[in-house]
């Protein structure tokens, strides 16, 4: 059994303390001064090194003193020396005649070893050597000429295009052409409803030098066209600045016109006038493709640049200005497709130097019978321009030389490609050929002359038709009133023979073409092959290349392209007989007029022709 619980006993109270006064805390014992630290000791100077030991002393030497008797005197010298000399002649003698012949042997080698250098090489070894080491000089000399022509190539391509890259090079050009690039303002006459209303018509042209002028005087070269019938000009600069100007002469077979800025006014405002630098259109010929812009103020808008490419280097084309007169007959066109629009006409077309290889013609697109003319577009070519306008600066005008002769291209004959020359198509009546034994169907393969003195011989070769504009300009070139030789033969190249004849100054009557002025219409030769297309025989038929807008002609219904056959029953042969026909009716004033024109339906030379009587209406009032 568990014992019972115990008790518990009573917590243990302890009796309270009696209470005390607190005692009081003692006072912390006062801080120590805090000890000074001694400064860092300096470190002990390095001491002196101790001075070097004395050299130890030099032993000393014991002197011994010289007998008197060895010593020599100089004069006794001088006698033991010739005592010597004396004893030993022979020896002497013999070393210098060694010396003598040592010194001539050397002298005969020497002689002998440059005669051997500069004379003929006896040695076959040596002769071999000497002529390979000028073989590997001649190959070296070759392969560096190749590597400087390609250099020379490469060359045309400056600094600055390689470090502008092309994009650089467009605008290097822009900046160099826009300067020198002017806006004509001819203030023209023009009829409406009847009634003449002055109008201002805008071209373009460009400031230029001439070949013998110092300094830039304000030349100014366009196009004819721009400033035809115009009863003031001016020309506006780059900077808005407008001047008057007066033509100095103009040249409308090449439909272009030189200009010269009022000189007066360019001296009290003293313009910053800027000449472009003329380029080289043949080099350009030879690059087909190479970019180019055209610079100019279409509808009056100055400094337009548009940039292209040369599409072809040689077209060729007649046309007819806004005054019905025809130009074309004596140059080459570049086709591009670089825009040029309606107020470009005179502007440059410039290469990527900024140099003028062409000048810019709108609207040829209709002397090619162009409907759809996008990306096609043309421009006379620089070095014609250049010679014409430097004609213009010191003649006034472009004299040409006549001869008679009408000639066409190789390839419209269909001759052998082997054949070089030019075909004589025909010979004008009281022309200075009509005199000579020249007929059609001969060939001329060269002419000669004499111009300042010199005497020239030409070759000439007419394979396609644009190089008729080559071959005409040639002839027109001839020297007035001097006697020429023309190298002539069959059209197989034989039966050669030579033609002379002298040259007269062209007359009006002797155009290449006709404008009908009262009748609106202007009519040029027929070549063969648009002979072979339109189905006709030789000696039949006059082209039509330009119809007035509004003139009896067009009321007719006569356009551009259509071959005039006969007139009031009269068969029209060549262009003289369209002429004295249109002479006589004119002065006849016959007012209905039959004319005879045969059209081809598909302008090919396999197209359906068909032959029209159109009944024109002439007003003599």
């Amino acid at each position: 059994e568990r014992p019972p619980a115990a008790r518990r006993k009573p917590p243990r109270r302890d009796p309270p303390r009696p209470r005390t006064a607190e005692p009081e805390k003692p006072e912390p014992p006062a801080r120590r001064p805090r000890r000074p630290t001694p400064p860092p000791e300096r470190p002990a100077r390095r001491k002196a090194p101790p001075p070097p030991p004395p050299p130890p002393p030099e032993p000393e030497i014991e002197t011994a003193e010289i007998p008197e008797e060895v010593f020599v005197r100089k004069e006794d010298f001088a006698a033991k020396r010739k005592e010597v000399l004396a004893s030993a002649p022979g020896f002497f003698g013999a070393a210098l005649a060694l010396n003598v012949v040592v010194f001539l042997a050397c002298t005969a080698g020497a002689v002998f070893a440059l005669s051997m250098m500069s004379g003929t090489v006896t040695s076959d070894a040596a002769r071999n050597f000497i002529e390979d080491y000028k073989h590997t000089a001649a190959g070296i000399d070759k392969v560096l000429n190749l590597r400087l022509a390609d250099a020379k190539k490469l060359g045309r391509v400056d600094q600055e295009t390689v470090y502008r890259g092309v994009a650089g090079k467009f605008s290097y050009a822009a900046r160099k052409a826009i300067p020198g690039t002017v806006t004509v303002i001819a203030d023209i006459d023009i009829f409406q409803r009847g009634r003449p209303n002055r109008i201002e018509y805008y071209g373009s042209g460009f400031i230029f030098k001439p070949e013998r002028a110092l300094k830039v005087d304000g030349y100014v070269l366009t196009c004819y066209e721009n400033i035809a019938g115009a009863r003031s000009v001016r020309v506006m600069l780059n900077d808005n600045s407008v001047y008057d100007a007066r033509v100095i002469g103009y040249d409308v077979p090449a439909n272009l016109a030189v200009l010269l800025l009022n000189q007066d006014q360019v001296k009290a405002r003293k313009p910053h006038l800027v000449a472009l630098e003329w380029g080289d259109s043949d080099e350009a010929k030879k690059n087909v493709a190479q970019f180019v812009l055209s610079v100019g103020s279409p509808i009056g808008r100055v400094g337009s640049v548009a940039s292209g490419i040369i599409s072809c280097p040689d077209r060729y084309t007649t046309y007819t200005i806004r005054t019905g007169e025809v130009c074309g007959f004596y140059n080459q066109f570049f086709q591009t497709d670089a825009p040029i629009n309606w107020g470009s006409t005179g502007g440059p077309l410039v290469d990527l130097d900024g140099r003028v290889v062409g000048v810019c013609v709108a609207g040829l697109h209709r002397a090619f019978h162009l409907t759809d003319y996008e990306g096609l577009f043309f421009a006379i070519q620089g070095n014609f321009a250049r010679k014409i306008a430097n004609i213009l600066e010191r003649h006034r005008k472009v004299t040409r030389a006549y001869t008679g002769i009408l000639v066409d291209s190789l390839k419209s004959l269909e001759l052998d490609p082997s054949i070089k020359g030019v075909a004589v198509v025909g010979v004008d009546p009281d022309s200075p050929a009509s005199s000579t034994d020249l007929k059609p169907g001969d060939l001329i393969y060269a002419v000669k002359y004499k111009e300042n003195g010199k005497e020239k011989k030409i070759s000439v070769n007419c394979r396609h038709k644009p190089d008729l504009a080559i071959i005409y300009d040639l002839l027109a070139s001839l020297p007035v009133g001097q006697k020429v030789t023309f190298y002539v033969s069959d059209m197989m190249g034989d039966n050669k023979r030579k033609v002379e004849l002298t040259t007269e100054k062209i007359p009006e009557s002797a155009s290449l073409v006709v404008n009908a002025e009262r009748w609106g219409l202007v009519v040029a030769p027929l070549d063969t092959l648009e002979r072979q297309a339109y189905g006709l025989p030789e000696g039949v038929g006059v082209k039509v290349i330009a119809v007035m807008e509004g003139s009896p002609a067009e009321k007719a219904g006569m356009f551009a392209g259509n071959v005039i056959v006969a007139v009031e029953g009269r068969q029209i042969k060549d262009i003289r007989s369209f002429r004295d026909r249109y002479d006589n009716l004119s002065a006849a004033r016959k007012r209905v007029l039959d004319i005879e024109v045969r059209r081809n339906r598909l302008g090919g030379r396999l197209g359906s022709f068909a032959d029209d009587v159109l009944k024109m209406v002439v007003d003599y009032d």
